[in-house]
């Protein structure tokens, strides 16, 4: 997707690159969150671990957007290809565990 089709007036900056990952860690620093995205050692079991490949710092409200606007990306992807995108069961619970905590006041 050339990157026009985000903003006419978007530029690239001189040290863009891609970077391939197949996880992605979230995390709160007070106003701002960072994004990790990373590549598991071993697809058949994440216990292994994973290698980082590149942070994003974003704003709170920026972070709340993309998740917005992928939730929506992909349920419009999985209308169109008729299928469900798969998801590891183990994986997801393992993260739900990480993510759902009781918010104390």
């Amino acid at each position: 997707m050339p990157i026009s089709f985000v903003h006419p007036n978007n530029t690239r900056a001189e040290g863009f690159r891609y970077v391939y990952a197949n996880t992605v860690g979230v995390q709160f620093m007070g106003p701002d969150g960072i994004l990790t995205f990373s590549v598991f050692r071993n697809p058949a079991d994440d216990k292994e671990g994973a290698e980082e490949q590149v942070a994003i710092g974003m704003n709170a409200p920026a972070i709340k957007a993309l998740a917005i606007t992928l939730s929506r990306v992909i349920e419009n992807f999985e209308k169109a290809a008729g299928s469900e995108i798969p998801t590891n069961p183990e994986l997801t619970a393992s993260l739900d565990k990480m993510v759902v905590q009781p918010v104390k006041k």
